[in-house]
């Protein structure tokens, strides 16, 4: 039976998504599974220059509490590195609020290499599984000492995977169908006369809670708890997904000319109106109606609703599939879902930028199995290590290192879903070939033969020192390891 770091083994996946994916509701007590990450790890975390140098406040909801406040950059109310751990901010934020209750919600954290690790191995076995990925997995924090979820019963657009790391989580749900016949239940912060027609969903530090998308649900906190979860889209934002990486691609390609600075308006502006337009689709119907909302967002949500109902517009499925056993296969053939949205957008960039943009994501999507954001500095380790030529590499545990050749300039590398570009010489994916075999490769010989490789080609678009820096930055971004010589002497004796 296999098993990974997070302790599950495969045999619990299969049966996961052939009897409970999107189809019910799971709570494992305790027991099934390794925490993704201790508590003071965590906090170490959201305090560090991964999640505070850019637009966390942004990315944060406090609310004190039913009242959500409105947080600037490095506000009182959010952690601090002086506080340590979870318990030093409680203690300092209760004193400021004279012991009032509340809650502190961070949204799409970013991870580092440890909790990278065990979340790719999560998503790997959950995917590897449904034979497709969706775009749009994404982590959050809870925590405070709140009663109850403090947006009352709500309803979001992904399912998620609940992990209590100290203390324990409950969590009512109810059907869609049923809060559709009682429409009080719909953002309601007193549910007590629903308690009957909900499940609840109870675990503990090393269990699991798992609800689908789709379904209105409510939370509850017994203080001093703290839990993660992972929100994941199993029908995914691949709309979204293209038009950030589009958004990337045009800074890159254009930087601050004058094109480039109104392209990166435009294509903003279109994440923003693409994200009104999914949160209309969440609340159609007559969702919105019982939701707490101004009047003012209550009759937009109608008017959008209206638009969106009449002007016709082609499905578009987030699921992307693919052959799990055949992944470089897979990358070498875009999926429809990223065509038809690619095809939405070509009028405007032109359909160079928008096939660039396209495998990008495709890419992307295959090798962190639809886990956003990832950026090159949370997936390279604190020990960085420099590659010597009497150094044994190996392909780190459970990755795959997937290209795609752009044109007769460039290829595209992936690992960790962070890309590299490099000439599209043969003698790159040889050598990725070999390194996915698992294999422990010698780099001295590596180097000598890629060196023949390249003398034979007479190609001057690739020499040595490319297949050097190739070979370092798949050590930096982690798809590659050193391995070291005291193992290889045990292995042989």
């Amino acid at each position: 039976m296999t098993t990974t770091q997070n302790g599950i083994s495969q045999n619990f996946w299969s049966e996961f998504v052939s009897t409970i994916w999107e189809k019910e509701e799971l709570a494992i007590k305790d027991s099934l599974i390794r925490i993704p990450i201790v508590s003071d790890d965590l906090f170490n975390l959201l305090v560090n220059e991964f999640n505070t140098a850019d637009d966390v406040h942004r990315r944060t909801r406090f609310c004190i509490g039913f009242n959500e406040q409105k947080l600037k950059k490095a506000d009182i109310l959010l952690p601090r590195k002086e506080d340590k751990s979870f318990n030093n901010y409680n203690e300092r934020i209760r004193s400021l609020l004279n012991g009032q209750d509340y809650t502190l919600i961070i949204d799409a954290i970013r991870v580092n290499d440890t909790l990278w690790d065990w979340t790719y191995e999560f998503l790997q076995s959950l995917y590897t599984e449904l034979g497709y990925v969706s775009y749009g997995h994404f982590y959050s924090v809870f925590y405070g000492n709140y009663q109850v979820t403090p947006f009352s019963v709500h309803i979001d657009q992904e399912g998620a995977f609940y992990f209590p790391i100290i203390g324990g989580k409950s969590m009512r749900i109810w059907t869609r169908e049923f809060a559709d016949q009682h429409p009080k239940l719909k953002g309601a912060k007193n549910y007590q006369d629903f308690l009957e027609d909900s499940t609840l969903l109870q675990c503990e530090a090393g269990g699991m809670i798992y609800w689908r998308s789709n379904r209105w649900h409510v939370g509850d906190s017994k203080g001093g708890d703290v839990s993660i979860v992972i929100a994941v889209n199993p029908d995914g934002p691949v709309v979204r997904g293209l038009l950030e990486v589009l958004h990337q691609e045009i800074k890159d390609l254009y930087g601050d000319s004058i094109k480039g600075f109104f392209w990166k308006k435009i294509t903003r502006a279109l994440i923003e109106w693409n994200e009104v337009v999914e949160e209309i689709k969440l609340l159609s119907g007559d969702d919105y109606k019982n939701y707490p909302a101004s009047p003012i967002l209550r009759a937009s949500i109608y008017f959008l609703s209206f638009i969106l109902s009449i002007v016709p517009s082609q499905k578009i499925t987030g699921k992307c599939f693919f052959n799990p056993d055949d992944l470089q296969g897979s990358a070498e053939q875009t999926p429809e879902s990223i065509q038809l949205a690619a095809k939405k957008f070509k009028w405007f960039v032109g359909s160079k930028i928008m096939e660039r943009a396209s495998i990008k994501l495709w890419l992307t999507m295959l090798t962190s199995y639809g886990f956003f954001p990832l950026s090159a500095p949370e997936i390279m380790s604190d020990k960085i290590e420099n590659l010597e030529s009497d150094d044994y590499i190996q392909i780190y545990p459970r990755r795959v290192i997937l290209y795609r050749i752009i044109d007769e300039y460039e290829t595209f590398i992936f690992v960790n879903g962070i890309g590299i570009s490099v000439s599209p010489h043969p003698i790159f994916p040889i050598l990725i070939r070999k390194i996915n075999s698992g294999e422990v490769q010698s780099v001295a010989e590596i180097l000598e033969f890629s060196r023949t490789v390249i003398a034979e080609s007479n190609s001057k678009n690739c020499q040595i020192e490319d297949v050097c820096k190739f070979l370092d930055s798949l050590l930096l971004y982690r798809g590659i390891q050193i391995i070291p010589v005291l193992s290889l002497t045990a292995n042989t004796q």
